[in-house]
C-alpha cells in the first residue's frame, strides 16, 4: 500500500514538472544590444580600459554624456551626434584608465564645462571614422 502511494506520489510529481514552463533565455532588448554594440566599438578602437567598467557603468556614463552634451547643445545652438558622444565616453574611460574612475568624472566635468565655454573641441569628429 505504501509502495502505491510513493509510486503515485512521483507520478503526480512527474506530471506537474512535465507542464511547467521551459527556462528560456531573454532575448536582450534593443538597447542591450546598443549598449554591446558601443562597447565593442570601444574595445575595437583600441581602449584596454573598457573592462574595468560594467556595462551599467558604461550605460550611466553614456546617460549622463547624452543628457548634458544635450543640454549644452541646445544653450548654444550645436548639434552633438551620437558619435560625437562615443568619442567622449571612449576618452572618459580611457582617462579613468589611466588614474581612476574618480579623475574620469572629474576629467567629465572638465570636458563639459570646457565644451559649454568654447563648443565642441574641433578634434572630435566622432569615434567612427567615415571612409
Amino acid at each position: 500500500m505504501e509502495i502505491i502511494a510513493v509510486i503515485l506520489i512521483l507520478l503526480f510529481i512527474v506530471a506537474i514538472y512535465n507542464k511547467m514552463p521551459e527556462a528560456t533565455k531573454k532575448e536582450p532588448s534593443l538597447y542591450d544590444k546598443l549598449l554591446e554594440a558601443n562597447v565593442d566599438i570601444i574595445k575595437g578602437v583600441g581602449n584596454p580600459y573598457v573592462d574595468m567598467f560594467s556595462k551599467e557603468e558604461i550605460a550611466d556614463l553614456l546617460r549622463v554624456i547624452s543628457e548634458e552634451c544635450d543640454k549644452i547643445a541646445l544653450e548654444i545652438n550645436e548639434r552633438v551626434s551620437g558619435n560625437q558622444k562615443l568619442f567622449i565616453l571612449n576618452e572618459i574611460i580611457f582617462a579613468s584608465g589611466v588614474q581612476d574612475k574618480k579623475f574620469g568624472i572629474e576629467h567629465l566635468n572638465y570636458e563639459l564645462d570646457r565644451y559649454r565655454k568654447f563648443g565642441m573641441r574641433k578634434d572630435n569628429n566622432g569615434l567612427i571614422k567615415e571612409e
